[in-house]
């Protein structure tokens, strides 16, 4: 039944949001105790959080520029 709970939770994005959050999500097809939920999903923390490392993950602006002819000015084209 541990397994189970921890694959379901590994397969739906909203489980994974809330044990990002440090949420015990309820999965109802899954019958196991609170107890052991709450163990799962912080060991499943811990493991997301460590395949991470220590940075989450980020987006960059992406940054565009333009010389004009005669390359002395630059126009930001954001």
């Amino acid at each position: 039944d541990e397994r189970h709970y921890a694959y379901a939770c590994l397969t739906r994005y909203s489980t994974i949001g809330q044990i990002m959050g440090a949420g015990v999500p309820e999965i109802p097809t899954v019958t196991i105790s609170p107890g052991a939920r709450a163990k799962i999903a912080a060991y499943l923390h811990r493991i997301i959080r460590d395949a991470l490392g220590s940075s989450w993950p980020t987006v960059v602006k992406a940054r565009s520029m333009s010389l004009d002819s005669t390359l002395y000015s630059v126009v930001d084209n954001g």
